[in-house]
């Protein structure tokens, strides 16, 4: 009989909405809710907009089903549910097929705001087709990405259309019905209806009451000041004017390029707006047709606008399938369930099938199944050892194999933790191939063969198919060729064996209180000293099953050296969040390089008995693929979870960063310094308003966290001040406001919106954003509950993020976004600036110097570039940009210290270090070279003393002002100790032996010695025969010296190459840091060689003003006539002018040539550096060969005093 193949389900969701008329038209059916007394006959139906299932019965009256609330969409024998009362299966018997079961007629919805409680509505159908067509189009609409990625303008929508089928009974609607709708709170309807006490009793006709008229009304009952507020800003911003209240096609294209663009992208590939563009706008928004006719767009036009899809803060194609696939399955993120079954507490709860099928549904690719050997000999599914309810593993494998791929096509792997006997291992083997047919992977892939060195394939390579995680079967061993015998003594496995049988599953939980000691020993087999194989915890893992385990076979970490060593990229490690913390504060950089190679599973610690989770952004941090939590609870770690594997099509992989996937590239996730390849990012964002957050009378706050590696977690409280006593559209307070963050790694950071109700800090909604496909100006953020399901809740928020540039870089980032405006702007501000130094103090200044400062100024030598977008009417951004000059008032210094800052704080304290160890004396300190321009006369020289002043430090300077390079010599000596402790330990322990073993040698020599005296004593042996004993004894003795001289001289020579390898290590990194500070220095010394110039240059300038004023003065006191007056006062000021142009010259050429030497001293410094590194390596060398040959000729004579 051929096997039966898991259950295939087409796939539609990454398309647009499409709506077959039937469902639109509407079904007749049967309505039957699981629990309930009756069955009610209704005519079912699908609005047009794809937003409700509807269901009307024979009064007419309507009732509203959310599409975004169905989980799932059942039909079938034993998976509808149908009445369990026989009377009221009986009334289900309807239409003429009555020869088909009724359970193919029958279409379950599953429908909850959680995976755990659950609501079953079934529909009867009098045609099998009829109900097979409806189970299907409704799950493929419930699970479109649209469906849940919704604008405020469909939620809007949403609303209008609920309120149209709820009143479609009545042909009218007075207006203060609908401000019943939106106010729940009598105050809040009585303040409504009193500001439209002219209209409040005004019929509506249903049948005429478009979306248009519901917005226009809907902006009266809720109206929306800081939105409102915001809009008249940007008109203000973009018209220079509060009256105008229009915005013309060009202004539209400005808005558009300016506020609303990301400046992230590349500018080929996404080009800028354009008036065609703006105008298109213009006719999609604007509501007045004249407006729309003179290309104008009103307030009303542009709130529309950012209400609309084609504004969303994040483009809907991230919700699709848009990532690449076919990298090996090591290099993606992959959703992953811990103790699935379980839908409460760890110790004691129930369990249920239902949990396989929620988890599957939500994306979940990696499921735990708990084997343990039940009753009538059949292996069941439980938390072993504990209260909670087991469930059967047929029913729990039956779930699998009908969810596993009804959402996503990509592998899924089950987690086995088997505690089964032997036997019963056998029949679980059977009944998973049994269950899952071809979909089973049960060999490997012929590309990808199960050998060192090989990767694991791809997602797309094993789409379909199925995976098993569990311990593989270690081969059978026979007494010798696999054992060898100890030189210790005893029987001892090959390293080759010894590879098998260390993969054990670390995911094995002994007691509710595991600990994950205990987890890693809790299956090992091991060899008896006959060289039989016996078992030392679990029993061995049955042929059968083990045959089922390719590319995800369980094994201990014992190092990350070892695994790179045996490079099996198909050995997979399970660690508790403990142990995973600890590597990852250890060894970051290591353990994402192990993580690039083989797969990593995290699982809680098991003293979560409540089925908390931790936060999993830690363990992505270190590239760790299955970070598995409890889908039961709903707390903050699930929701992050939930919001993250939303993208990419809720697939349940997400392609890692190429940090954590590239051999060639390495990723500290503590590190604040920038990261190779990587460009930081800076973001900004307002929380300016909320809109329908409760229809209740709440007072709420917002808060914004960052999370992604580990260095971008924000611990700081990001949130706003509370709104009191508003809802539906809470203005929140800007004093505290914007909230900044710097993000190392944005391809990996996520920024979390999450509004709060003040009294109970209730979570009233949530949102996660990737802050690499945020768009920034003003958006609206539709927030989702805690499974991820869309609210009619927004929050109204302003956004700037762009690539992140230090204060210290402005000028450079400038120079390379735009070279030749930045060059041409800074020769007119250079031309400007000096001109104005000249004359700025001068009593009375040339006319024809004014009118060419003034000509500088309208060729915009002194604009300066203004952004739009704040709400204040203040510049947009508060951390630097590319758009500024320094000199611009606008750009806030960065709230992180410069490189520069940092430099300087921490040249200025702490304590001399201690010289390191290998470094040759400080010499003398590098003495900078004389000018060669030659100084005419004091003031000249007191500016090149002052620019001298300016010099490069010597080495050792810097190893006693670098907090840097004193760390790593705190590093590298702490490393040493901790060596060298270990070294005595292990003498200690070989000298206790070797004092043990000459003991017993003594007394077993004594006991002979004395019974050949005896026997001496008796005639029976002569004092030849002691002679030769005594010979004997001796030679043992010196040959339990010798090795103990062997081993001792082992460990020594293994302490010498050890502390060679620490101090080789330590002297690379100490002299990369050694060079970077110099690099560092040279910012520093150039920066204060411009400082130096300036002060040289604003002494020039008030010696030159004392002197023109004197002149100025001496001329007035001469009664000269106008004319002569002018004409001397002309040649006053042309003179000093000439003067000051011909001392900046020369201070310039002072300065430039001090840059010049400056740059040569640091270069000089740089090549000290490079000798001194080499010298300090060959010194290391020679004196680890030395204490190698020492060692040596030590052994060789102890040796020959041996002979």
């Amino acid at each position: 009989m051929p096997m039966p193949a898991v259950s295939s389900y087409e796939k539609s969701f990454q398309r647009e909405l499409t709506l077959p008329q039937a469902l639109v038209s509407g079904c007749k059916a049967l309505k039957y809710e699981h629990g309930a007394l009756q069955v009610l006959a209704v005519t079912i139906g699908v609005d047009p907009n794809c937003f409700f299932l509807f269901y009307t019965d024979q009064h007419r009256k309507s009732e509203c089903l959310d599409l975004a609330s169905i989980r799932d969409t059942r039909i079938g024998e034993k998976r509808a549910r149908l009445p369990r009362d026989p009377k009221l299966l009986q009334l289900c018997l309807i239409g003429s097929e009555r020869d088909i079961p009724l359970e193919e007629k029958c279409m379950t919805l599953v429908v909850g705001s959680s995976y755990v409680d659950l609501r079953f509505i079934s529909f009867i159908f009098a045609k099998r087709a009829e109900a097979h067509f409806w189970t299907k189009e409704l799950f493929q609409l419930a699970y479109n990405f649209k469906t849940y990625n919704l604008s405020l303008e469909r939620t809007l929508l949403k609303i209008y259309t609920r309120l149209k089928i709820t009143s479609a009974p009545e042909v009218r609607i007075a207006v203060k019905d609908i401000i019943q709708y939106f106010y729940a709170d009598k105050d809040d309807r009585r303040r409504c209806e009193k500001a439209l006490e002219a209209h409040k009793n005004d019929p509506i006709l249903l049948e005429n009451f478009q979306f248009k008229d519901f917005l226009r009304l809907y902006s009266q009952i809720v109206p929306r000041p800081g939105e409102e507020k915001a809009i008249e800003q940007v008109f203000t911003s973009l018209t220079g004017s509060k009256s105008v209240k229009y915005l013309t096609d060009e202004q539209v294209k400005d808005f558009l390029n300016r506020t609303q663009r990301d400046p992230r992208l590349n500018e080929i590939l996404h080009p800028h707006a354009t008036v065609e563009g703006a105008r298109k706008l213009i006719v999609d928004f604007e509501p007045h047709e004249s407006m729309k006719t003179a290309n104008q767009l009103s307030q009303d036009g542009l709130m529309r606008y950012l209400m609309s899809a084609e504004n969303l803060i994040v483009h809907p194609s991230y919700f699709t399938i848009h990532q690449d696939m076919t990298q090996p399955l090591s290099s993606y993120f992959i959703n992953s369930s811990h103790n699935t079954y379980l839908l409460g507490a760890q110790i004691k709860g129930k369990s249920s099938a239902e949990m396989y099928r929620q988890a599957l549904l939500s994306g979940c690719r990696c499921v735990e199944l708990d084997v343990w050997d039940g009753e009538n000999d059949e292996p069941i599914i439980t938390h072993g050892r504990t209260l909670t309810v087991p469930i059967s593993i047929k029913e729990a494998l039956d779930a699998i194999a009908d969810y596993a791929f009804k959402t996503s096509d990509f592998p899924l792997i089950l987690s086995l933790e088997n505690r089964c006997s032997a036997r019963l291992q056998d029949k679980l083997g059977r009944y998973l191939k049994r269950a899952f047919g071809p979909a089973l992977l049960d060999k490997p892939l012929t590309t990808h063969a199960l050998e060192s060195g090989v990767l694991l394939p791809s997602p797309e390579n094993l789409k379909n198919r199925i995976l098993i995680k569990n311990k593989k079967r270690a081969p059978t061993v026979g007494p010798p060729p696999n054992v060898y015998k100890d030189p210790a003594g005893g029987d001892r496995l090959t390293p080759e064996l010894e590879d098998v049988m260390d993969d054990s599953d670390t995911d094995e939980e002994a007691a509710p209180d595991d600990s994950p000691d205990v987890e890693l020993d809790a299956s090992v087999t091991a060899v008896s000293q006959s060289g039989q194989m016996v078992s030392s915890g679990n029993p061995m893992v049955e042929t059968e099953l083990s045959a089922l385990v390719n590319y995800v076979q369980p094994t201990r970490l014992d190092s990350f050296e070892l695994a790179k060593k045996r490079n099996r990229a198909y050995e997979c490690v399970s660690l508790v969040e403990d142990r995973a913390m600890l590597l990852l504060k250890k060894d970051p950089v290591n353990f994402i390089d192990f993580n690039k190679r083989q797969l990593t599973r995290i699982y809680p610690n098991g003293t979560r008995v409540k089925s908390t989770n931790f936060l999993p952004f830690f363990y992505f941090s270190s590239g760790c693929q299955m970070v598995a939590l409890n889908f039961q609870t709903a707390d903050l770690g699930m929701q992050l979870n939930t919001a993250m594997f939303e993208q990419n099509g809720r697939s349940g992989f997400l392609i890692k960063p190429e940090l954590m996937r590239r051999k060639d590239r390495t990723l500290d996730p503590f590190t604040e310094s920038p990261l190779d390849g990587v460009v930081p990012a800076a973001l900004t964002i307002r929380i300016l308003s909320g809109l329908m957050l409760s229809f209740k009378r709440i007072s709420s706050f917002v808060e914004v966290d960052m999370y992604g590696i580990v260095v971008d977690i924000d611990k700081k409280n990001h949130r706003t001040k509370s709104c009191p006593n508003n809802g539906m559209n809470p203005q929140y307070d800007q004093s505290n406001q914007p909230f900044s963050f710097r993000v190392t790694l944005p391809e990996m950071a996520y920024l979390r919106i999450s509004v709060r109700e003040e009294r109970t800090s209730r979570l009233i909604g949530h949102c996660l954003l990737p802050v690499s496909k945020i768009s920034p100006g003003y958006r609206h953020v539709v927030l989702r509950n805690e499974i991820g399901q869309t609210l009619p809740a927004t929050v109204f928020v302003f956004v700037d993020v762009k690539d992140y540039v230090p204060s210290f870089q402005i000028d450079l980032a400038n120079a390379l976004e735009n070279p030749i405006s930045y060059q041409l702007e800074h020769h007119r501000k250079e031309k400007l600036d000096r001109l104005l130094d000249l004359t700025e103090d001068l009593e009375d200044q040339d006319p024809a110097v004014i009118e060419q400062v003034e000509d500088l100024r309208g060729n915009g030598a002194l604009v300066t570039s203004h952004s739009e977008g704040d709400i204040n009417g203040d510049h947009r951004p508060e951390t630097p940009i590319l758009a500024r000059s320094p000199r611009d008032p606008a750009v806030v210094k960065d709230p992180r210290p410069s490189p520069l800052e940092r430099f300087r704080s921490e040249s200025m304290s702490g304590d001399r270090p201690k010289p390191l160890p290998g470094v040759p004396p400080p010499g003398t300190p590098h003495v900078p070279k004389r000018a060669s321009i030659v100084a005419e006369n004091s003031d000249d020289r007191a500016v090149q003393n002052r620019l001298l002043a300016v010099r490069a430090p010597s080495i050792e300077e810097l190893k006693q002002q670098s907090k840097a390079l004193k760390k790593i010599c705190v590093k590298q000596n702490k490393e040493l100790l901790k060596l060298q402790s270990k070294y005595d330990t292990n003498v200690k322990h070989l000298e206790s032996a070797y004092d043990k073993e000459q003991g017993r040698m003594m007394v077993e020599h004594n006991k002979q010695r004395m019974a050949l005296e005896k026997m001496i004593s008796k005639g029976s042996k002569t004092e030849r025969d002691l002679d030769t004993l005594l010979k004997s004894h001796e030679s043992q003795r010196w040959d339990l010296c010798k090795k103990h001289a062997e081993t001792l001289g082992a460990l020594r020579k293994e302490l010498y190459e050890k502390e060679f390898d620490i101090n080789m290590g330590y002297h690379e990194e100490f002299y990369q840091a050694m060079e970077a500070e110099i690099k560092l220095q040279q910012i520093v010394l150039t920066e204060q060689l411009k400082n130096a110039s300036k002060v040289n240059v604003d002494e020039m300038k008030n010696k030159l003003s004392q002197v023109a004023a004197k002149e100025m003065a001496e001329l007035k006191a001469q009664n000269l006539d106008k004319v002569q007056f002018d004409q001397r006062r002309d040649d006053i000021t042309q003179k000093n002018i000439h003067q000051a142009v011909a001392i900046a010259k020369k201070y310039d050429a002072f300065y430039e040539e001090r840059k010049k030497t400056l740059a040569e001293e640091v270069q000089v410094l740089l090549g000290r550096v490079k000798r001194e590194r080499a010298h300090v390596q060959q010194e290391l060398e020679n004196k680890c060969a030395s204490k190698c040959r020492s060692l040596e000729e030590e052994l060789k004579e102890k040796h020959l005093s041996a002979q």
